[in-house]
């Protein structure tokens, strides 16, 4: 079943890199470039992942993530961090802000495809 998927990255070329690896796997992506075009677009789509880089303009990842569990009320929507920080009180951070899977860059295709697939895995368990 196809899954539509937010990419939220300030950096065109990985909002791209990550496009490639989720059409690849048949799903649909919307992009954004920061966290308020996110939030924009979160209003008005169905989703059924949220792809964040932490480090952004405007509303970063954090904030993104915090706002999309209270104020959106999206407790069951996935979050996927995908950051070049790999600090453990950053990584830790992004955990407490709500996130469910934490992965670091570069961009490793296989590794995001397995966690894409575990959680929708664990999703459709759930509901079963």
């Amino acid at each position: 079943m196809q899954k539509t998927i937010l990419i939220v990255d300030d950096s065109a070329t990985i909002r791209k890199l990550v496009r490639l690896v989720i059409e690849s796997m048949g799903h649909h992506t919307i992009e954004a470039s920061d966290g308020l075009e996110a939030l924009s677009i979160l209003t008005h789509t169905r989703l059924d992942m949220l792809i964040t880089n932490l480090n952004m303009p405007n509303l970063d990842g954090f904030q993104l993530i915090q706002q999309v569990r209270k104020k959106y009320h999206k407790q069951n929507l996935p979050i996927l961090i995908l950051s070049s920080e790999e600090e453990p009180e950053i990584v830790e951070r992004g955990f407490n802000a709500g996130a469910n899977v934490y992965l670091y860059k570069p961009l490793i295709p296989w590794q995001l495809r397995q966690e894409m697939n575990k959680i929708f895995t664990q999703a459709k368990l759930g509901r079963d």
